[in-house]
């Protein structure tokens, strides 16, 4: 695989990182520094602590586009670095998101904002 984008660092979404070693890897910057200054689950996170500084990391702070029609865009809240790709064909527009929503109740909650991180940049997520 030529690129590999990862949403965020939650283990459940990059334990496999190592199957990818040839790639180039897109990490919000925000979710990779989290890593190192913020591991409160180190256990889960100790084998991509060990193996995430050998490969093709690429971060980035802001929207960017890796192809004509794939663009990196910021989808606050579910972590500190949550990131989403946007497809475009023509006019129409595709959102994928890793986990756009902690959970069903977070969902159901509308006071809580999916539990986001910073509810105000959530909340103007386009």
């Amino acid at each position: 695989m030529e690129l590999l984008f990862i949403s965020h660092l939650h283990f459940d979404h990059c334990s496999n990182l190592d199957l990818f070693r040839n790639s180039k890897i897109y990490i919000n910057e925000k979710e990779l520094r989290n890593l190192y200054e913020n591991n409160d689950d180190s256990d889960l996170y100790k084998p991509l602590l060990k193996i995430i500084n050998e490969y093709d990391v690429n971060t980035f702070n802001d929207e960017i586009n890796i192809s004509n029609n794939i663009k990196i865009v910021l989808t606050y809240g579910h972590t500190v670095g949550h990131s989403s790709l946007e497809f475009k064909q023509g006019k129409r527009r595709i959102l994928v998101a890793g986990d756009a929503i902690k959970s069903l109740n977070d969902y159901l909650n509308i006071n809580k904002y999916g539990n986001a991180q910073n509810p105000d940049k959530y909340i103007k997520t386009k």
